[in-house]
């Protein structure tokens, strides 16, 4: 091989190595967002943060196909699935902005009927609002997890599915009327603060409903006793150190079934 042909293949090497350190450099870069560590990802049109959802499972995100939503200056409200997966793993943003509320999302008369048998949704930490009518009719047969971004569980927000069990996080401060009714539900963990506010009738006409636990003071209640038309309640369970201030709290003490735990 010639001197000058092993100059050329050198000199195209190092123009190689040049380019591949350059766009190394730039992976993940978001010129608007300087101070973060997290890395940033474009994929099928959503824009999403590495750090915030993990899909253990390995199911996909929907295609934007299979969703319909609404989008304001700075955030995405997720008005329908229309998709057939039983794991539905939600974005936690779309076309750069973070989905934060979901509203007539996995509705199954918002469809048509459409959507059934859907037994799981992995909701992203973005979310913050779960919206009226946002599951309902006859799905989420295993339940769901709320991540610890929810702050508003709204009017209707679960109506008619079919979970047994709900675990309400402490980052949830308001609860309003009629947010979870006419559902399979026997079990409730309430991990909410004392300064939240559940409104009354938040968990109106659940006939399966038989063990609710507190796990911190009294919250707030508003307009009625939140556990109305609740005829298989048998105990609502609170801790030691807070049995006292149940028993005297005017939106508590009418629950004879008040039970003391060890936590």
């Amino acid at each position: 091989m010639s001197k000058k042909m092993i100059l050329s293949v050198l000199f195209i090497l190092a123009v190689m190595y040049l380019f591949t350190v350059s766009a190394c450099g730039e992976e993940g870069d978001n010129p608007s967002e300087p101070n973060t560590e997290v890395t940033y990802i474009t994929n099928n049109n959503y824009y999403y943060y590495t750090n915030i959802i993990t899909n253990e499972d390995g199911s996909p995100y929907p295609e934007l196909t299979e969703l319909i939503w609404e989008e304001t200056n700075d955030v995405v409200i997720l008005t329908r699935y229309l998709g057939t997966d039983k794991t539905v793993v939600i974005p936690p943003g779309i076309n750069g902005k973070p989905v934060s509320k979901l509203s007539n999302t996995f509705n199954r008369y918002n469809t048509g009927g459409a959507i059934v048998n859907i037994t799981n949704v992995i909701i992203p930490t973005t979310v913050t609002n779960i919206g009226p009518k946002a599951f309902g009719g006859d799905i989420l047969a295993y339940g769901i997890t709320l991540p610890y971004s929810i702050i508003v569980i709204e009017n209707n927000a679960f109506i008619e599915t079919e979970f047994t069990d709900i675990f309400i996080p402490a980052s949830v401060k308001l609860i309003e009327s009629g947010a979870i009714v006419h559902t399979e539900l026997t079990n409730m963990v309430l991990e909410v603060t004392g300064s939240a506010v559940i409104e009354g009738g938040a968990f109106n006409l659940n006939d399966y409903l038989k063990t609710v636990e507190i796990l911190s003071a009294p919250p707030s209640v508003f307009g009625g006793d939140p556990f109305a038309s609740c005829p298989a309640l048998t105990a609502i369970k609170v801790p030691a150190s807070e049995y006292v201030n149940y028993t005297n709290d005017v939106n508590w003490a009418a629950h004879t079934n008040i039970i003391v735990t060890n936590w």
